[in-house]
């Protein structure tokens, strides 16, 4: 269904780059509306990878809209001279992002989006802002406590996660994470082998021996808020399963 009286995309007030360069490729989140959240909180919201060479520019996104159901959409397009980037989905461009870049990374980037009716009847013509995440590679560690409701024999403690980001994205536009997570409390220590992947804010890791961590970066990567640590069984074995919630800071 086509889009009824949707306008071009108007000027942007930018800081101009000096010239086009690799500094777009990375973990990028972008969203119909004015500000950058964890989740989604507007009809569009994409997070993957983008690529840059020269002008050129192309993106692989996990993305969702009001849709039941998340679809993945590749974008292309190019960043000009004065720091415009402008993209659109392929083959079919039902969805079309312009930004003004900033000349600082991991800064938001304000400038607007339109979609076509393709996407489960939803047209759009909406303020749209995006940004570059900065890879997690790194040590955060931080206090966590346990959840209210669920109650556990150790209440508090601390944890220690040391990532590594893989520079290269998967199909669906998720970077590969792997690192160490370890939980202490007192004379108690507990460690797990983590992997999983970050895309946009978003990250997700897992073990094989029971501990998983779902959360959120902030664009600069400074720190990992979660609220979902959760160890089957309990750290340092001390019950059937625990889950805790805490902010791990970049050392």
């Amino acid at each position: 269904m086509p889009l009824a009286g949707c306008a071009a995309a108007g000027n942007l007030a930018t800081t101009p780059l000096p010239t086009p360069s690799a500094k777009l490729t990375g973990n990028w989140q972008i969203q119909s509306g004015t500000a950058i959240t964890s989740n989604s909180a507007g009809s569009i919201f994409l997070i993957g990878a983008v690529q840059q060479s020269g002008s050129a520019v192309t993106g692989t996104f996990t993305g969702s809209t009001i849709c039941p159901t998340e679809q993945v959409f590749n974008l292309a397009g190019s960043v000009d001279a004065s720091g415009i980037l402008s993209l659109a989905a392929t083959p079919v461009p039902y969805i079309q992002v312009q930004l003004a870049i900033p000349a600082a990374a991991t800064t938001p980037a304000i400038g607007n989006m339109t979609a076509l009716g393709q996407i489960c009847a939803l047209a759009l013509q909406s303020p749209a802002v995006g940004v570059q995440i900065a890879p997690v590679t790194g040590t955060f560690t931080g206090a966590v406590t346990a959840a209210a409701a669920l109650p556990a024999p150790i209440a508090t403690g601390n944890v220690s996660l040391s990532l590594t980001q893989s520079a290269a994205a998967n199909a669906n536009g998720q970077f590969p994470v792997s690192g160490q997570l370890t939980f202490t409390s007192g004379g108690c220590s507990s460690s797990a082998t983590v992997t999983g992947t970050i895309s946009g804010e978003g990250i997700a890791l897992a073990s094989s021996t029971g501990v998983s961590l779902t959360g959120a970066t902030n664009p600069t990567a400074s720190a990992i808020t979660s609220s979902a640590i959760q160890f089957t069984p309990s750290p340092c074995g001390s019950s059937s399963s625990s889950t805790y919630a805490g902010t791990l800071t970049l050392l």
